[in-house]
Protein backbone atom coordinates (compact mmCIF):
# COMPACT_ATOMS: atom_id res chain seq x y z
CA UNK A 1 0.00 0.00 0.00
CA UNK A 2 1.28 3.33 -0.83
CA UNK A 3 1.94 5.65 1.72
CA UNK A 4 -0.55 8.42 2.88
CA UNK A 5 1.11 11.39 1.23
CA UNK A 6 1.47 9.81 -2.64
CA UNK A 7 -1.96 8.72 -2.01
CA UNK A 8 -3.54 11.91 -1.26
CA UNK A 9 -1.50 12.84 -4.28
CA UNK A 10 -2.62 10.63 -6.70
CA UNK A 11 -6.57 11.48 -5.31
CA UNK A 12 -5.70 15.20 -5.93
CA UNK A 13 -4.65 14.31 -9.53
CA UNK A 14 -7.57 12.13 -9.88
CA UNK A 15 -10.00 13.91 -8.65
CA UNK A 16 -9.43 17.04 -11.05
CA UNK A 17 -8.11 18.89 -7.45
CA UNK A 18 -4.52 19.52 -9.25
CA UNK A 19 -5.25 21.04 -12.55
CA UNK A 20 -8.71 22.94 -11.09
CA UNK A 21 -5.65 24.44 -8.60
CA UNK A 22 -3.61 25.13 -11.64
CA UNK A 23 -6.22 26.54 -13.55
CA UNK A 24 -6.93 29.22 -11.11
CA UNK A 25 -3.30 29.90 -10.54
CA UNK A 26 -2.42 30.75 -13.98
CA UNK A 27 -5.90 32.72 -14.37
CA UNK A 28 -5.37 34.83 -10.94
CA UNK A 29 -1.41 35.80 -12.60
CA UNK A 30 -2.62 36.43 -16.39
CA UNK A 31 -5.37 38.73 -14.64
CA UNK A 32 -2.60 40.32 -12.52
CA UNK A 33 -0.50 40.13 -15.30
CA UNK A 34 -3.06 42.50 -17.00
CA UNK A 35 -3.54 45.31 -14.18
CA UNK A 36 0.00 46.53 -16.06
CA UNK A 37 -0.03 44.98 -19.36
CA UNK A 38 -3.44 46.67 -20.46
CA UNK A 39 -2.30 50.13 -19.97
CA UNK A 40 1.31 49.33 -21.62
CA UNK A 41 0.21 47.43 -24.64
CA UNK A 42 -2.72 50.12 -25.41
CA UNK A 43 -0.18 53.21 -24.75
CA UNK A 44 0.96 52.95 -28.21
CA UNK A 45 -1.50 54.38 -30.84
CA UNK A 46 0.83 54.28 -33.79
CA UNK A 47 0.57 50.63 -35.57
CA UNK A 48 3.84 50.89 -37.07
CA UNK A 49 5.50 51.47 -33.76
CA UNK A 50 3.38 48.67 -32.02
CA UNK A 51 4.16 45.97 -35.07
CA UNK A 52 8.09 47.44 -34.17
CA UNK A 53 7.85 46.63 -30.61
CA UNK A 54 7.55 44.15 -27.80
CA UNK A 55 4.22 44.63 -26.95
CA UNK A 56 2.39 41.94 -29.57
CA UNK A 57 4.89 38.96 -27.92
CA UNK A 58 4.17 39.37 -24.67
CA UNK A 59 0.28 40.02 -24.67
CA UNK A 60 0.70 36.72 -26.86
CA UNK A 61 2.62 35.35 -23.47
CA UNK A 62 0.12 36.54 -21.61
CA UNK A 63 -3.04 35.14 -23.41
CA UNK A 64 -1.29 32.25 -23.39
CA UNK A 65 -1.26 32.15 -19.75
CA UNK A 66 -5.14 32.84 -19.98
CA UNK A 67 -5.79 29.92 -22.44
CA UNK A 68 -4.32 27.46 -20.49
CA UNK A 69 -6.20 28.96 -16.97
CA UNK A 70 -9.34 28.00 -18.83
CA UNK A 71 -8.25 24.30 -20.20
CA UNK A 72 -6.66 23.47 -17.16
CA UNK A 73 -10.32 24.59 -15.15
CA UNK A 74 -12.19 22.24 -17.78
CA UNK A 75 -9.86 19.08 -17.37
CA UNK A 76 -10.15 19.60 -13.83
CA UNK A 77 -14.31 19.66 -14.04
CA UNK A 78 -14.15 16.50 -16.49
CA UNK A 79 -12.39 14.78 -14.76
CA UNK A 80 -14.19 15.35 -11.79
CA UNK A 81 -17.24 14.10 -13.15
CA UNK A 82 -16.60 10.61 -12.64
CA UNK A 83 -17.06 9.68 -16.42
CA UNK A 84 -12.98 7.95 -16.45
CA UNK A 85 -11.44 5.70 -14.28
CA UNK A 86 -9.18 6.75 -11.40
CA UNK A 87 -5.99 5.49 -13.08
CA UNK A 88 -6.97 7.25 -16.04
CA UNK A 89 -7.45 10.60 -14.13
CA UNK A 90 -4.92 10.51 -12.41
CA UNK A 91 -2.47 9.72 -15.53
CA UNK A 92 -4.27 12.54 -17.90
CA UNK A 93 -3.92 14.69 -14.44
CA UNK A 94 -0.34 14.42 -14.10
CA UNK A 95 0.28 15.41 -17.71
CA UNK A 96 -2.20 18.36 -18.48
CA UNK A 97 -0.98 19.92 -15.26
CA UNK A 98 2.29 20.04 -16.20
CA UNK A 99 1.96 20.62 -19.16
CA UNK A 100 -0.42 23.74 -19.19
CA UNK A 101 2.38 25.19 -16.84
CA UNK A 102 5.59 23.91 -19.20
CA UNK A 103 3.53 25.24 -22.03
CA UNK A 104 2.70 28.60 -20.39
CA UNK A 105 6.34 29.30 -19.07
CA UNK A 106 7.79 28.09 -22.96
CA UNK A 107 5.79 31.72 -24.04
CA UNK A 108 6.84 33.93 -21.56
CA UNK A 109 10.38 33.05 -20.89
CA UNK A 110 10.62 32.85 -24.46
CA UNK A 111 10.06 36.75 -24.83
CA UNK A 112 13.19 37.85 -23.47
CA UNK A 113 15.01 34.46 -23.85
CA UNK A 114 14.06 32.40 -27.05
CA UNK A 115 15.66 29.36 -25.75
CA UNK A 116 13.07 28.41 -23.56
CA UNK A 117 10.53 28.37 -26.65
CA UNK A 118 11.55 24.23 -26.50
CA UNK A 119 9.47 24.21 -23.31
CA UNK A 120 5.98 25.25 -25.66
CA UNK A 121 6.88 21.80 -27.63
CA UNK A 122 7.24 19.70 -24.34
CA UNK A 123 3.92 21.56 -23.08
CA UNK A 124 2.06 20.72 -26.14
CA UNK A 125 2.83 17.42 -25.82
CA UNK A 126 1.84 16.25 -22.55
CA UNK A 127 -1.21 18.26 -22.93
CA UNK A 128 -1.88 15.86 -26.49
CA UNK A 129 -0.65 12.91 -24.46
CA UNK A 130 -3.04 13.71 -21.25
CA UNK A 131 -6.26 14.53 -23.34
CA UNK A 132 -5.64 11.57 -26.01
CA UNK A 133 -5.69 9.31 -23.00
CA UNK A 134 -8.91 9.92 -21.84
CA UNK A 135 -10.16 9.74 -25.37
CA UNK A 136 -8.44 6.26 -25.40
CA UNK A 137 -9.57 5.37 -22.47
CA UNK A 138 -12.83 6.01 -23.53
CA UNK A 139 -15.72 7.94 -20.89
CA UNK A 140 -18.58 6.07 -19.30
CA UNK A 141 -22.04 7.27 -18.92
CA UNK A 142 -24.84 9.26 -20.45
CA UNK A 143 -22.15 11.63 -21.55
CA UNK A 144 -19.91 9.65 -22.80
CA UNK A 145 -20.01 11.01 -26.28
CA UNK A 146 -20.39 14.49 -25.95
CA UNK A 147 -17.08 14.66 -23.51
CA UNK A 148 -15.49 12.11 -26.13
CA UNK A 149 -16.02 14.74 -28.89
CA UNK A 150 -15.75 18.01 -26.69
CA UNK A 151 -12.16 16.66 -25.55
CA UNK A 152 -11.12 15.37 -29.43
CA UNK A 153 -12.07 19.11 -30.39
CA UNK A 154 -9.54 20.14 -27.55
CA UNK A 155 -6.80 17.71 -28.90
CA UNK A 156 -7.57 19.37 -32.60
CA UNK A 157 -6.21 22.51 -30.38
CA UNK A 158 -3.54 21.25 -28.85
CA UNK A 159 -2.43 19.63 -32.45
CA UNK A 160 -2.15 23.89 -33.49
CA UNK A 161 -0.46 24.46 -30.53
CA UNK A 162 2.39 21.68 -31.31
CA UNK A 163 2.52 23.05 -34.87
CA UNK A 164 2.95 26.93 -33.13
CA UNK A 165 5.75 25.42 -31.35
CA UNK A 166 7.31 23.79 -34.07
CA UNK A 167 6.94 26.86 -36.22
CA UNK A 168 8.47 29.05 -33.19
CA UNK A 169 11.43 26.88 -33.11
CA UNK A 170 12.09 25.98 -36.96
CA UNK A 171 10.22 28.05 -38.48
CA UNK A 172 12.45 27.15 -41.68
CA UNK A 173 10.45 23.92 -42.06
CA UNK A 174 6.88 24.68 -40.34
CA UNK A 175 6.43 28.24 -41.35
CA UNK A 176 5.92 28.41 -44.74
CA UNK A 177 6.42 31.44 -46.72
CA UNK A 178 2.96 31.58 -48.21
CA UNK A 179 1.14 31.93 -44.88
CA UNK A 180 2.30 35.93 -44.88
CA UNK A 181 3.30 38.38 -42.40
CA UNK A 182 2.25 37.82 -38.15
CA UNK A 183 -0.80 40.64 -39.12
CA UNK A 184 -1.79 38.75 -42.32
CA UNK A 185 -4.74 37.28 -42.89
CA UNK A 186 -3.77 33.46 -42.66
CA UNK A 187 -2.03 33.91 -39.59
CA UNK A 188 -4.60 35.69 -38.15
CA UNK A 189 -6.89 32.61 -38.90
CA UNK A 190 -4.37 30.69 -37.09
CA UNK A 191 -3.89 32.70 -34.10
CA UNK A 192 -7.99 32.55 -34.10
CA UNK A 193 -8.33 29.03 -34.73
CA UNK A 194 -5.69 28.34 -31.59
CA UNK A 195 -8.09 30.28 -29.40
CA UNK A 196 -10.97 28.46 -30.69
CA UNK A 197 -10.63 25.00 -30.19
CA UNK A 198 -10.16 25.87 -26.82
CA UNK A 199 -12.52 28.11 -26.12
CA UNK A 200 -15.32 27.00 -27.66
CA UNK A 201 -15.31 23.15 -27.02
CA UNK A 202 -14.55 24.83 -23.06
CA UNK A 203 -18.02 26.19 -23.54
CA UNK A 204 -19.40 22.87 -24.73
CA UNK A 205 -18.45 21.03 -21.30
CA UNK A 206 -19.61 24.09 -19.65
CA UNK A 207 -23.22 24.14 -21.81
CA UNK A 208 -23.39 20.37 -20.66
CA UNK A 209 -23.36 20.66 -17.33
CA UNK A 210 -25.52 23.29 -17.55
CA UNK A 211 -28.04 21.09 -19.17
CA UNK A 212 -26.88 18.43 -16.58
CA UNK A 213 -27.65 20.54 -13.58
CA UNK A 214 -31.14 22.14 -14.83
CA UNK A 215 -32.49 18.49 -15.76
CA UNK A 216 -34.30 20.11 -18.77
CA UNK A 217 -33.78 17.83 -21.75
CA UNK A 218 -36.15 19.42 -24.66
CA UNK A 219 -35.34 19.48 -28.21
CA UNK A 220 -34.28 22.97 -27.90
CA UNK A 221 -31.51 21.76 -25.32
CA UNK A 222 -30.35 19.21 -27.96
CA UNK A 223 -30.72 21.72 -30.56
CA UNK A 224 -28.54 23.82 -28.00
CA UNK A 225 -25.58 20.81 -27.70
CA UNK A 226 -26.10 20.65 -31.57
CA UNK A 227 -24.83 23.74 -32.09
CA UNK A 228 -21.92 23.97 -29.18
CA UNK A 229 -20.74 20.99 -30.63
CA UNK A 230 -20.63 22.16 -34.56
CA UNK A 231 -18.86 25.06 -33.13
CA UNK A 232 -16.14 24.02 -31.17
CA UNK A 233 -15.79 20.92 -34.21
CA UNK A 234 -16.05 23.36 -37.20
CA UNK A 235 -14.69 26.64 -36.41
CA UNK A 236 -11.61 25.98 -36.21
CA UNK A 237 -11.37 23.07 -38.18
CA UNK A 238 -12.58 25.92 -41.10
CA UNK A 239 -10.18 28.77 -40.01
CA UNK A 240 -7.14 26.12 -39.78
CA UNK A 241 -7.83 24.68 -43.42
CA UNK A 242 -8.26 28.15 -44.98
CA UNK A 243 -4.90 29.32 -43.20
CA UNK A 244 -3.27 26.32 -44.87
CA UNK A 245 -5.47 25.46 -48.48
CA UNK A 246 -8.01 27.92 -49.63
CA UNK A 247 -8.48 31.25 -48.16
CA UNK A 248 -12.21 31.41 -49.68
CA UNK A 249 -13.47 28.56 -47.27
CA UNK A 250 -13.42 31.19 -44.87
CA UNK A 251 -17.06 31.77 -46.08
CA UNK A 252 -18.41 28.44 -44.19
CA UNK A 253 -17.28 30.07 -40.87
CA UNK A 254 -21.01 31.68 -40.57
CA UNK A 255 -22.13 28.01 -40.21
CA UNK A 256 -20.16 26.55 -37.04
CA UNK A 257 -20.56 30.64 -35.48
CA UNK A 258 -24.31 30.42 -36.10
CA UNK A 259 -23.94 26.84 -34.22
CA UNK A 260 -22.30 27.90 -31.36
CA UNK A 261 -24.48 31.56 -30.77
CA UNK A 262 -27.49 29.51 -31.00
CA UNK A 263 -26.18 27.21 -28.16
CA UNK A 264 -24.96 30.02 -26.09
CA UNK A 265 -28.58 31.59 -26.36
CA UNK A 266 -30.32 28.61 -25.15
CA UNK A 267 -27.18 28.18 -22.13
CA UNK A 268 -28.47 32.15 -21.62
CA UNK A 269 -32.28 31.04 -21.11
CA UNK A 270 -31.20 27.77 -19.34
CA UNK A 271 -29.21 30.01 -16.58
CA UNK A 272 -31.79 32.30 -16.41
CA UNK A 273 -34.29 29.41 -15.14
CA UNK A 274 -32.01 27.40 -13.34
CA UNK A 275 -28.85 29.27 -12.64
CA UNK A 276 -27.02 31.40 -10.01
CA UNK A 277 -26.21 35.17 -10.35
CA UNK A 278 -22.67 34.54 -11.67
CA UNK A 279 -24.08 31.59 -14.32
CA UNK A 280 -26.84 34.42 -15.75
CA UNK A 281 -24.01 36.84 -16.10
CA UNK A 282 -21.44 34.57 -17.26
CA UNK A 283 -23.49 33.24 -19.99
CA UNK A 284 -24.54 36.67 -21.07
CA UNK A 285 -21.38 38.23 -21.23
CA UNK A 286 -20.41 35.42 -23.45
CA UNK A 287 -23.59 35.85 -25.93
CA UNK A 288 -22.78 40.03 -26.14
CA UNK A 289 -18.99 38.50 -27.12
CA UNK A 290 -20.40 35.81 -29.62
CA UNK A 291 -23.06 38.41 -31.41
CA UNK A 292 -19.91 41.05 -31.42
CA UNK A 293 -17.73 38.59 -32.71
CA UNK A 294 -20.17 37.59 -35.70
CA UNK A 295 -20.07 41.02 -36.77
CA UNK A 296 -16.48 41.19 -36.32
CA UNK A 297 -16.36 38.09 -38.94
CA UNK A 298 -18.53 40.05 -41.95
CA UNK A 299 -14.81 42.22 -42.09
CA UNK A 300 -11.73 40.37 -39.66
CA UNK A 301 -10.25 38.63 -42.36
CA UNK A 302 -10.47 40.65 -45.76
CA UNK A 303 -14.45 40.21 -46.70
CA UNK A 304 -16.82 39.83 -47.35
CA UNK A 305 -17.86 42.96 -46.21
CA UNK A 306 -15.18 46.19 -45.85
CA UNK A 307 -13.96 47.14 -42.63
CA UNK A 308 -15.45 49.81 -40.97
CA UNK A 309 -13.69 53.01 -41.47
CA UNK A 310 -13.47 54.34 -37.94
CA UNK A 311 -11.85 51.01 -36.93
CA UNK A 312 -9.01 51.08 -39.54
CA UNK A 313 -6.58 48.59 -40.42
CA UNK A 314 -5.88 45.07 -37.86
CA UNK A 315 -3.46 47.53 -35.87
CA UNK A 316 -5.16 50.43 -35.38
CA UNK A 317 -5.85 51.70 -32.22
CA UNK A 318 -9.70 51.28 -32.39
CA UNK A 319 -9.45 47.81 -34.08
CA UNK A 320 -7.32 46.72 -31.08
CA UNK A 321 -10.07 48.10 -28.23
CA UNK A 322 -12.74 46.24 -29.95
CA UNK A 323 -10.95 42.93 -29.95
CA UNK A 324 -9.67 43.87 -26.49
CA UNK A 325 -13.44 44.11 -25.43
CA UNK A 326 -14.45 41.40 -27.44
CA UNK A 327 -12.09 38.69 -25.70
CA UNK A 328 -13.03 40.16 -22.32
CA UNK A 329 -16.61 39.64 -22.53
CA UNK A 330 -15.67 35.85 -23.05
CA UNK A 331 -12.60 35.88 -20.20
CA UNK A 332 -15.23 37.20 -17.82
CA UNK A 333 -18.12 34.98 -18.80
CA UNK A 334 -16.43 31.85 -18.55
CA UNK A 335 -14.29 32.77 -14.92
CA UNK A 336 -17.81 34.17 -13.69
CA UNK A 337 -19.24 30.32 -14.88
CA UNK A 338 -16.35 28.18 -13.58
CA UNK A 339 -16.91 29.82 -9.92
CA UNK A 340 -20.10 29.42 -9.95
CA UNK A 341 -19.93 25.99 -10.12
CA UNK A 342 -16.70 26.07 -7.80
CA UNK A 343 -19.31 28.34 -5.36
CA UNK A 344 -22.50 26.56 -5.59
CA UNK A 345 -21.39 23.64 -2.85
CA UNK A 346 -19.98 26.12 -0.43
CA UNK A 347 -22.78 28.65 -0.29
CA UNK A 348 -21.60 28.87 3.46
CA UNK A 349 -19.26 30.85 2.70
CA UNK A 350 -20.30 34.05 3.80
CA UNK A 351 -17.37 36.24 2.61
CA UNK A 352 -17.80 34.99 -1.05
CA UNK A 353 -21.35 35.63 -0.98
CA UNK A 354 -21.39 38.95 0.59
CA UNK A 355 -17.89 40.51 -0.96
CA UNK A 356 -16.63 38.58 -3.42
CA UNK A 357 -19.27 38.21 -6.07
CA UNK A 358 -20.67 41.44 -5.75
CA UNK A 359 -16.84 42.28 -6.51
CA UNK A 360 -16.33 40.53 -9.54
CA UNK A 361 -19.14 41.69 -11.24
CA UNK A 362 -18.29 45.63 -10.53
CA UNK A 363 -14.51 44.01 -11.79
CA UNK A 364 -16.15 42.81 -15.11
CA UNK A 365 -18.33 45.52 -15.79
CA UNK A 366 -15.57 48.23 -15.14
CA UNK A 367 -13.08 46.15 -17.27
CA UNK A 368 -15.46 46.48 -20.30
CA UNK A 369 -16.77 50.35 -19.62
CA UNK A 370 -12.65 51.14 -19.25
CA UNK A 371 -12.16 49.87 -22.59
CA UNK A 372 -15.09 51.46 -24.31
CA UNK A 373 -13.68 54.90 -22.72
CA UNK A 374 -10.66 54.54 -24.49
CA UNK A 375 -12.17 56.07 -27.32
CA UNK A 376 -12.22 59.26 -26.10
CA UNK A 377 -8.29 59.98 -26.76
CA UNK A 378 -8.05 62.19 -23.22
CA UNK A 379 -8.68 59.04 -21.01
CA UNK A 380 -5.92 57.94 -19.62
CA UNK A 381 -4.47 53.82 -20.55
CA UNK A 382 -4.12 53.40 -16.87
CA UNK A 383 -7.30 53.39 -16.39
CA UNK A 384 -7.31 49.55 -18.28
CA UNK A 385 -5.94 48.70 -15.03
CA UNK A 386 -8.57 49.06 -12.62
CA UNK A 387 -11.30 46.32 -14.13
CA UNK A 388 -8.12 43.40 -13.84
CA UNK A 389 -7.34 44.50 -10.89
CA UNK A 390 -10.51 44.16 -8.95
CA UNK A 391 -11.18 40.68 -10.63
CA UNK A 392 -8.62 39.69 -8.89
CA UNK A 393 -9.08 40.88 -5.26
CA UNK A 394 -12.79 39.34 -5.85
CA UNK A 395 -10.92 35.85 -6.92
CA UNK A 396 -8.65 35.91 -3.69
CA UNK A 397 -11.55 36.40 -2.08
CA UNK A 398 -13.33 33.91 -2.86
CA UNK A 399 -11.16 31.24 -3.76
CA UNK A 400 -8.66 31.26 -0.45
CA UNK A 401 -11.81 30.32 1.89
CA UNK A 402 -11.92 27.36 -0.69
CA UNK A 403 -8.68 26.31 -0.49
CA UNK A 404 -8.38 26.53 2.95
CA UNK A 405 -11.45 24.19 3.51
CA UNK A 406 -10.11 21.38 1.22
Amino acid sequence: MPPAHQTGTADRLASGYTNRFVGWALLVTGLAAAVVLDPWFMSIRSPTELVESARPAVRHAQSVVLEMAFLQLAVGFVLATGAFSFRACRTAGCLTASGAILYAAGYVMGVNWPAFTWLVLCGSLLNLGGLFHLIRVGPTGPNALNLKLGLSAVCFGMLLDLAAGLSINHPEYFMPAYLGAEDGVRLRMLRLARVAAIALPVLTLLYLGLVRRSGEIRRSTQWGRAGMLCGSIGMPMLLAAACYTWLPLKYLLAIPATGAFTGVLIAVGLAWRHGATLEKAGWGLIAVSLSAGMLMGFYAFDGPLPTPKFLGSYNEFARRLSRLAHAYCIVMGMLSIFLSRSLEDRLEQRLAQQVGIPLLLVGSLVTIISIVLQVNPRTPTSLLGLGPAIVVIALLTCLIPIRRRV
